[in-house]
C-alpha cells in the first residue's frame, strides 16, 4: 500500500517539475495532490506501525 502512495506523489511531483508544464495553477494544483499523497503516507505508515506493534 505505501508503494501505491510512494507512485503516486512520484508521478504528481514529475508534472510539478515537468517542463512541458507552463500553467502555474496546474503545476500548484499537482503539488498540492503530492502532499496529500505524502500524507497518505504517513497514515499508511502509522497504520503498520499499530499492526506491528499489536501482534
Amino acid at each position: 500500500m505505501r508503494l501505491i502512495e510512494e507512485s503516486a506523489r512520484d508521478f504528481y511531483r514529475q508534472i510539478v517539475i515537468d517542463p512541458r508544464v507552463e500553467s502555474p495553477e496546474v503545476k500548484s494544483i499537482f503539488a498540492q495532490i503530492a502532499d496529500e499523497e505524502q500524507r497518505h503516507i504517513e497514515i499508511v505508515d502509522r497504520i503498520m506501525h499499530c499492526i506491528r506493534t499489536s501482534l
